[in-house]
């Protein structure tokens, strides 16, 4: 399990311990769903721009939804460039599986 600064997985970052248990039932109208991502609040998140980075990351590979619970109007350059990350928005979008840990004996 990857863990930055002071909860950069959500309310419950246990939550992604679970992902890997619910990799086989997602697909097109079975999405995982571990939360809100804290990315488009700026420095109010309390992450690091590379923290908010790695959240965005992680629900893409997820195939997780990409939902915000923000303002849009007050996006920084910073939280604007890392929605706007065509490569990462792709990687989200593909239709694929979701990414599953090759080993799950460190956390």
């Amino acid at each position: 399990m990857l863990l930055l600064g002071p909860d950069p997985l959500g309310d419950d970052p246990s939550r992604w311990a679970d992902l890997p248990k619910w990799a086989p039932y997602a697909g097109p109208g079975a999405w995982n769903d571990p939360d809100s991502l804290e990315v488009g609040n700026g420095a109010a998140t309390g992450l690091t721009p590379a923290e908010q980075q790695s959240q965005l990351t992680l629900w893409a590979i997820s195939k997780a939804p990409l939902l915000l619970g923000v303002d849009m109007t007050n996006f920084d350059a910073g939280d604007l460039g890392m929605l706007k990350n065509d490569e990462v928005l792709a990687v989200d979008r593909d239709g694929g599986r979701p990414a599953t840990p090759v080993s799950q004996t460190t956390q």
